[in-house]
């Protein structure tokens, strides 16, 4: 499994046949790191490396962590690719996303008002696993 870090908190992991984009892309906010827009461009057009990718997992709906623009205009584009995003009924869970087991459960986002429902990540393969507590207490 390889981890590559595309901007702020957003996350291309990937396996020999599949990608799984986390947490990107994001807005413009300072002082984050955003995705750059070249990055972006090959995203949306399925190019090299990024024609691998099978789903888009966001651990929470804040600016630093998507763009709602860009996320609509890639599902519009490619509407079989799945996006997850969290949600206030669910607590916790599993889905499967391609080759990534992912299990998910809702925890406090670090205190700032107006908090988004928030989930913390463990994304597992057959070469191993990664937790991502994104913004978590």
């Amino acid at each position: 499994m390889k981890l590559t870090l595309l901007c702020n908190a957003g996350l291309a992991i990937e396996t020999e046949d599949a990608m799984l984009l986390v947490d990107l892309p994001n807005t413009p906010l300072e002082p984050f790191y955003t995705l750059p827009e070249e990055i972006w461009q090959q995203i949306l057009n399925r190019q090299p490396p990024y024609d691998k990718v099978c789903g888009f997992w966001f651990t929470h709906l804040h600016p630093d962590h998507w763009n709602r623009e860009k996320v609509e205009e890639y599902c519009r584009r490619w509407p079989e690719i799945p996006c997850y995003m969290p949600q206030e009924r669910i607590i916790k869970g599993k889905v499967s996303i391609g080759p990534f087991a992912i299990r998910f459960q809702r925890m406090d986002h670090a205190p700032i008002a107006n908090a988004p429902p928030h989930v913390v990540t463990m994304i597992t393969t057959g070469e191993g696993s990664v937790y991502l507590p994104a913004d978590a207490v």
